[in-house]
């Protein structure tokens, strides 16, 4: 009944694909949807230097079948490292192989549409990172959202010896108002080694400046182990009035100065007192509010009425709680102003806002860090295709992909057959250190497979979800995947390269014989690679490239034998040729050519890739 059914059908797909011919355009509510593809889905920049920026080849996204519609939603990544550069913007871009022309343009060429992007690797540590980057799109038809994704890693390069600073190195740390006499609260200095070397770093101080390091005898040498960091507190107490510059400066044997100044302006001596001043939160990520900052005002023994008031320049900062602008303070009394930061956006450690008391300014200063999790080899793990009985594992990398630091709270493994076995903790920022666990499948039956292991972290954002995909191969030799559409393709110009994994999941090893290309369109495609000399063991995989060179318009259609020992493996090609001149008269081909050049060849091209499906679905 099946088969009478999908036979059926059969002849409904010919009176439609002959009315497409014949009778105008071709239906898109009748068509065939494919997938969009991309001339690579995966991308390695290899290993580049930290903090220097690699760039990427274009990625073409295009359609795989010659009626493939669709329109690009978004394409976006999620990691820190690496960046897009897409230009046009994505959004509603249309990808073709053939776009319909409409009444009135006077032309009907069939000239397929793709869409083209770039990417970027810039490394903040010396590990392997990776980041998944999704294209998500819509059938123009109508149609479910899918998504196609595109693998990118990279490793970085630390420098032998390197040091950096927080607030950066070159910034200016501002102090505003001390009174003469009274001493500033601290503010924190971070010195990083980045390098691979642990180094003796020495820092020196100018100015009306106070320092204290991590330690009694720390100061002003320290030993920085590879990776590690030392925090700083400096002080501003100015001996007079007026501005009171300084820099504070760390150097190490062989490694290029990082220093920071520092700007402190002495206030006439005063009885009031604000305490901390600069008033400073702690370092927090964003979207997620840090502790409230109290600042306390103490009228010393001078009565006196107080002016306060809150100018932002950085994030949302605003004053909760009683405002005590206007109040009257006795002698020895005291106020407080309680500061609160939304942090929305990420802020680099500096001044946030300035509160003035009293014609004292007082630096509200903080850093608000961008917290993500990165996923090394990517948030799709594919297994590809194993065999039934078989195991497979892959290590997987969890890490700060940005400068904020956060906690893998609990991880969910996967359904059976995937397994993954990993414990949480503490993720420290730009990829400081990371998590590792192990994902595996077993499976124990053929067909596709997928699972899920949920990764959840205390950053404001959803749960990661790490999605497993894996094809059970029954015993046998078995090719992944046993058909391969090239989608369009210039007459003369050679397509990137289609891969096709065959596995052996006999219970011998096998011995590869020959391969051969056969059909209509054998011409049209080619083997580029060698098939191994060796025997193909159990269990084992091997990998043939295939391309398509179309030397002719219309569509392509071959089988690629691959001969062994114990019988023969099989998988089917197709694609179409797009550009090239008519027979007739050396005018670019049309959509209607296709179908009409040679009498029926257009028809009884897509009618033998029709019956190549009855013939698959008689096999399965």
């Amino acid at each position: 009944m099946g088969i009478k059914r999908l036979v059926g059908g059969l002849f409904v797909c010919s009176a439609a694909v002959i009315a497409a011919c014949f009778g105008g355009a071709p239906n898109e509510s009748a068509r065939s949807q494919l997938v969009l593809q991309s001339s690579t889905t995966s991308y390695d920049f290899g290993v580049v230097p930290v903090g220097m920026t690699g760039s990427s080849g274009q990625f073409v996204i295009s359609s795989q079948g010659i009626a493939d519609d669709d329109t690009i939603i978004d394409i976006y990544e999620m990691c820190g490292d690496f960046g897009l550069v897409l230009s046009p913007p994505p959004q509603g871009y249309r990808v073709t192989a053939c776009p319909l022309i409409g009444p009135g343009t006077g032309s009907s060429t069939c000239v397929p549409t793709s869409y083209s992007f770039g990417a970027t690797f810039t490394p903040t540590s010396g590990l392997p990172s990776s980041c998944t980057v999704h294209v998500d799109y819509m059938p123009t038809a109508g149609g479910a959202t899918s998504t196609l994704a595109i693998t990118l890693s990279g490793t970085g390069m630390t420098a032998a010896n390197s040091l950096s600073l927080s607030p950066p190195s070159g910034s200016t740390f501002p102090y505003f108002d001390i009174p003469v006499g009274q001493t500033s609260s601290a503010q924190t200095v971070t010195v990083t080694n980045n390098g691979m070397n642990a180094l003796d770093v020495t820092a020196s101080l100018s100015g009306s400046y106070a320092v204290a390091g991590v330690g009694s005898a720390s100061y002003p040498t320290y030993m920085l182990g590879a990776g590690s960091s030392a925090d700083y507190e400096v002080r501003c107490a100015p001996p007079v009035t007026g501005p009171q510059p300084g820099t504070l400066t760390f150097s190490a044997p062989a490694t290029p100065a990082v220093s920071i100044d520092m700007t402190c302006n002495g206030l006439a001596p005063t009885a009031m007192t604000v305490s901390p001043s600069p008033a400073t939160f702690a370092s927090t990520l964003v979207g997620r509010p840090p502790a409230n900052v109290p600042v306390t005002i103490n009228s010393g023994g001078t009565p006196t009425t107080l002016s306060v008031s809150l100018t932002p320049t950085a994030g949302e900062i605003s004053i909760v709680g009683t405002n005590p602008n206007g109040q009257s303070l006795g002698s020895g009394s005291s106020a407080t102003v309680t500061l609160h930061y939304s942090a929305a956006t990420q802020h680099q450690n500096g001044l946030l806002a300035t509160l003035t008391i009293n014609g004292q300014a007082v630096a509200v200063t903080g850093e608000a860090l961008t917290g993500t999790l990165g996923v090394s080899p990517g948030t799709t793990i594919d297994f590809g295709p194993v065999c039934v009985g078989a195991t497979v594992s892959q290590p997987v990398s969890l890490y700060a992909s940005n400068a904020g630091e956060f906690n893998v709270t609990e991880i969910t493994p996967p359904a059976p057959p995937f397994t993954a076995t990993a414990t949480g903790g503490l993720l420290q920022g730009s990829h400081a250190n990371q998590l590792t666990m192990m994902a595996g499948v077993a499976p124990t039956m053929p067909g596709e497979l997928a699972g899920t292991i949920i990764v959840r972290t205390d950053l404001v954002q959803a749960d990661q979800e790490i999605k497993l995909l894996a094809t059970g191969l029954p015993a046998g030799v078995s090719p992944t995947p046993d058909a391969i559409h090239f989608g369009p393709g210039h007459v003369m110009t050679t397509t990137s390269v289609k891969e096709v994994i065959v596995s052996n999941c006999g219970v011998a090893p096998i011995t590869f014989t020959r391969t051969r290309l056969e059909g209509v369109s054998a011409a049209d495609f080619a083997v580029v690679s060698e098939l191994p000399t060796t025997p193909l063991g159990q269990k084992a995989s091997t990998k043939i490239l295939v391309v398509m060179t179309p030397h002719s318009n219309g569509a392509k259609q071959a089988q690629l034998f691959l001969d062994h020992g114990g019988g023969v493996v099989t998988v089917d090609l197709d694609g179409v040729g797009f550009g090239g001149a008519d027979d007739g008269g050396g005018k670019e081909d049309t959509y209607y050519s296709n179908c009409n050049a040679g009498g029926a060849s257009g028809l009884g091209g897509a009618l033998g890739v029709l019956l190549l499906v009855v013939r698959r679905r008689r096999r399965a």
